[in-house]
């Protein structure tokens, strides 16, 4: 590690905003506005941050300045507890908190649109996030009644509208 590295986080260490969950083993200093590489111990994710923020604000690794925002996303479900393993998020491409992204529902192989701020709060693909509406509610109906009906003629619209099912 350079010098200049040290010195900066030496800086950081005594104001108080030293936290020995991040590692800077990847941070290389060059000014107060050039980004550094701050690695989130408890995630293993990597974020970049400005020094001139680390030493006003503190340390903060979190979706925004994550790296990886799929890999961010993923590990911090799992690290709340929210994430399921029949969510495949292959298409899960988001630069925003509040940015829809696409996640497959590998039981039905729908997909669903699903924003990262709604995945942390325990939101789930449902009808009302399905792209596809009508391929998820006859999916949703074979569950339960198996092949006993054909659903050629289901146009699902909204919860309200009726629809019709061949016995």
């Amino acid at each position: 590690m350079d010098s200049k590295t040290q010195e900066f986080l030496q800086k950081l260490k005594d104001s108080g905003n030293w936290n020995d969950d991040y590692d800077f083993s990847e941070a290389i200093y060059l000014n107060n506005s050039s980004p550094l590489i701050i690695i989130d111990k408890t995630l293993d994710t990597k974020h970049i941050q400005t020094p001139a923020k680390i030493l006003s604000r503190g340390i903060f690794c979190g979706f925004t300045n994550a790296i990886d925002k799929k890999d961010f996303t993923i590990r911090k479900l799992k690290k709340e507890g929210l994430y399921r393993k029949e969510y495949d998020f292959k298409e899960f491409n988001i630069s925003s908190t509040r940015e829809k992204g696409v996640v497959i529902y590998t039981p039905y192989l729908t997909k669903h649109e699903l924003n990262y701020q709604s995945l942390i709060k325990g939101s789930k693909c449902g009808i009302k996030n399905a792209l596809n509406k009508n391929d998820f509610i006859i999916k949703e109906f074979q569950k339960k009644h198996g092949e006993k009906y054909t659903y050629q003629k289901v146009n699902y619209k909204n919860d309200y509208e009726h629809i019709t099912v061949t016995c």
